[in-house]
């Protein structure tokens, strides 16, 4: 039965792709006949994050389309979506470099209108990257940037990373074989996984940080 489900599952999932896909070449096709170039640009990023799930070199190309046509348009909040595609798919990639570059061009962004929900996010982005390029360091630093601005978006009740924060410096510090700091943050990240109701997460960490006083 349990085979069952998970085929039926994969088969909904690609009857979703599909309908996704249909839905925005339609709305691409609506919009080159009408001449919206900005209708053009989300329609060509849409298909890429869609794209994205199963053919990278497709999503590449439907990235770089909608990036010309934000950058002709000087559709700054458009660019750095697509910047944020592209550095998704380069990290998958493992081609690090080229996502560092374009998660730095969408942080700069960010930075010229104040954007904190949006720097949040890219810092995360980029202190993965460094720490999968073994640059522990800049992963830290990003890191803890996205957490300050985490901590004050939690001070502001608004929807905010904490949590993954804490549990991707906890990571860092488990490479860098710091176990006391480690441990810290991994804790703080399985209380607030536990206490917004990700149950499965938080005792996966726990789990993680019980299993060294075992041995």
């Amino acid at each position: 039965m349990e085979k069952e489900q998970f085929e039926e599952c994969c088969r909904l999932n690609r009857e979703n792709l599909y309908k996704s896909e249909e839905g925005y070449l339609h709305n691409l096709w609506l919009s080159k006949a009408k001449g919206d170039l900005a209708g053009m640009a989300r329609a060509y990023d849409n298909l890429g994050r869609t794209y994205l799930r199963y053919d990278n070199d497709k999503a590449e190309g439907m990235f770089n389309k909608a990036l010309d046509i934000n950058r002709k348009l000087n559709n700054k909040e458009g660019m750095a979506r697509n910047y944020d595609g592209l550095g998704f798919l380069f990290s998958d990639k493992g081609e690090y470099d080229k996502a560092e570059d374009m998660y730095v061009s969408e942080m700069k962004i960010y930075k010229e209108f104040d954007d904190e929900h949006g720097l949040q996010m890219v810092y995360m982005n980029l202190g993965d990257t460094y720490r999968c390029k073994r640059e522990f360091n800049k992963a830290e630093e990003n890191l803890k940037k996205s957490l300050a601005i985490n901590k004050k978006m939690e001070k502001m009740g608004k929807r905010n990373l904490l949590p993954y924060c804490y549990l991707k410096l906890g990571e860092i510090y488990e490479e860098q074989n710091n176990k006391e700091k480690a441990r810290e943050y991994l804790q703080r990240a399985a209380t607030l996984f536990k206490k917004n109701g990700a149950i499965k997460i938080a005792k996966r960490i726990q789990s993680k940080i019980d299993e060294p006083q075992k041995k």
